[in-house]
């Protein structure tokens, strides 16, 4: 519980230093939801999908360690006010978001990546949050391919790489109505190999 209240902490710090792809998530307007204001900051967390069972399956589920991952995604994420969510159409990043999407009631939106568009997918994610959710608070599921560039494309500064062996990144970028983005890395779940 430590380690999330001090991801949140971290977190709530990076909001205080702030004050085109066809549209797939219904905006908050479109949602209903009249309380965004186009001057309040963006709000993207971004994860890389939890851990996955080992298997030659091209779409593995997730592990139980994974599981328990994603349930503390829940916490974290809903602490956070998150009330849209990207993944990927793979299954693993899905049922990472599943469960917050069952908590919060909202829809999982998947904008697919194909083969060999790992460098292109985070700028189109990037166009598709931007352009429909300014002023709200999205969870981003992705792959360890994808994450440093969604962050990158988000919040304008290069995230180094993420290894196959690391699940437990959480990043959080704030994108302000004017002004530079702020990008705040973070830890959640149980603690991985760092």
């Amino acid at each position: 519980m430590n380690r999330i209240r001090r991801s949140l902490l971290l977190c709530t710090a990076g909001l205080a230093l702030t004050a085109c792809a066809p549209s797939l998530a219904p905006s908050a307007a479109e949602r209903g939801i009249s309380a965004v204001s186009p001057t309040s900051p963006t709000t993207v967390l971004v994860v890389r999908h939890a851990e996955k069972v080992v298997t030659d399956d091209a779409d593995p589920p997730l592990s139980a360690e994974g599981a328990a991952r994603a349930d503390a995604l829940v916490r974290v994420a809903e602490a956070a006010g998150v009330s849209v969510i990207y993944t990927t159409q793979l299954q693993r990043t899905r049922d990472t978001a599943r469960p917050l999407a069952a908590r919060l009631n909202v829809p999982i939106t998947e904008l697919p990546i194909e083969m060999g568009e790992a460098a292109t997918y985070p700028e189109r994610l990037a166009a598709e949050i931007l352009g429909r959710h300014r002023g709200e608070s999205v969870l981003v599921v992705g792959h360890s391919n994808t994450v440093p560039g969604i962050v990158e494309a988000l919040g304008r500064i290069p995230v180094p790489p993420i290894t196959e062996e690391e699940y437990d990144h959480l990043f959080v970028v704030v994108i302000p109505a004017s002004g530079a983005p702020r990008v705040v890395g973070a830890r959640y779940g149980q603690p991985g190999d760092y």
